[in-house]
């Protein structure tokens, strides 16, 4: 091995040298380059029309470009303050580079909330107005404009007690009313999109379940609206609904509870768990507050979420998300015990959903005082 070495490192040491000479010539050229062209760049910096933030905007426009996001998606970001793109019929050389701009950085091109990300909370990706939109309709009012952080109930100044067993027996009309403010919500699993615009979907079928469990099940008295309150003006859902509600408590006017019945979104997932060896969709309590139009007793329905959580978790360990509270109210300044249900979001299954409200309606049920039918 050693003869081998002595014998053939001459050759290597030539070669060495041949390439050691081939780089050097390399980097002399190019330095040689770089300092003749250093006037040239030194124009183009001091240039008023070309520096380096037009150019870094450039680039960033050129990629945006290739993502699908063009000039009439700008419009709009400045007219609305949201970058709200307008799906369109895609070809397929946009849906190629809508598929690669999800793969590798998490957005849709077409969905303005996937900018956005996790992180702004206030926004998530539900279906969201535009500010300037919901400045000229006060009375609208989203679910994910902003939540609200709750306080600790052993830090407030004032307690809300809320025992259903004092409430005068109900004489006349139903115990509990329900409705769909958004009936458009649906199941994606289950009808392949999200929302069916000007019909009675998914939301209004598991509202439906809901009457029949609670009157079959448990003898309780249900009145239900399927009256369409999200079409053809979404930012009038609320509206439309608060004269519903206000109709059904006017014919109901022992109502113990009121329930409003939606489904979440903008999650990369299902809202799923397993309960009694059945896929579940999991709840979450959506309570409104004060922070934008007059609830002085918002707290009330808070105390009211907070204990249907505790009785699901008693019940039921992973049906409940929990509540949150934020800043609509909701419709619930019209009755101390109205709640916002989120029964799953819109990848579940009609399913998922409708087992997930049968849970529900025991829960109810056992609060309210009612017993199974035998």
């Amino acid at each position: 091995m050693i003869r081998f070495y002595f014998r053939f490192s001459p050759y290597f040491i030539q070669n060495f040298k041949k390439i050691a000479f081939i780089a050097l010539v390399v980097f002399i050229g190019v330095s040689f380059f770089q300092f003749f062209d250093l006037p040239k760049k030194a124009a183009i910096r001091s240039s008023s029309i070309i520096d380096e933030q037009d150019l870094s905007l450039s680039n960033t426009k050129r990629w945006l470009e290739l993502l699908g996001v063009n000039k009439d998606s700008y419009k709009a970001i400045l007219s609305q303050n949201l970058p709200f793109i307008t799906a369109q019929a895609k070809s397929k050389n946009e849906a190629r580079r809508s598929s690669i701009a999800y793969t590798f950085f998490s957005i849709d091109p077409t969905n303005p909330l996937s900018f956005f990300g996790k992180g702004v909370r206030q926004v998530e990706a539900r279906e969201v107005m535009s500010p300037t939109l919901i400045e000229s309709n006060p009375l609208f009012e989203d679910e994910g404009i902003v939540e609200i952080l709750d306080i600790p109930f052993d830090q407030e100044q004032e307690q809300f007690v809320d025992d259903l067993a004092t409430d005068p027996k109900v004489l006349r009309g139903a115990e509990i009313i329900i409705i769909n403010t958004h009936n458009a919500e649906t199941y994606k699993a289950t009808d392949g999109v999200s929302k069916e615009e000007g019909k009675n979907s998914g939301v209004s079928k598991v509202a439906a379940h809901l009457e029949k469990m609670l009157k079959d099940q448990y003898g309780l008295t249900v009145a239900r609206s399927d009256k369409i309150h999200d079409f053809p003006k979404f930012e009038e859902s609320y509206t439309n609904s608060g004269e519903t509600l206000k109709k059904l408590l006017a014919d109901n006017p022992h109502a113990r509870v009121v329930i409003d019945i939606h489904r979440d979104a903008g999650h990369a997932k299902p809202l799923v768990t397993t309960i009694n060896d059945k896929k579940t969709a999991q709840i979450r309590l959506i309570v409104g507050s004060d922070a934008r139009l007059a609830h002085g007793g918002w707290q009330q329905n808070r105390e009211f979420a907070r204990q249907v959580t505790e009785k699901m978790d008693e019940l039921y360990p992973g049906l409940s998300l929990g509540y949150r509270v934020q800043s609509g109210r909701y419709n619930q300044h019209l009755h101390p015990r109205a709640i916002l249900l989120e029964v799953g979001n819109d990848l579940n299954s009609l399913a998922e959903a409708t087992q997930a409200i049968e849970l529900f309606a025991e829960v109810l049920a056992e609060l309210l005082g009612a017993r199974e039918k035998v």
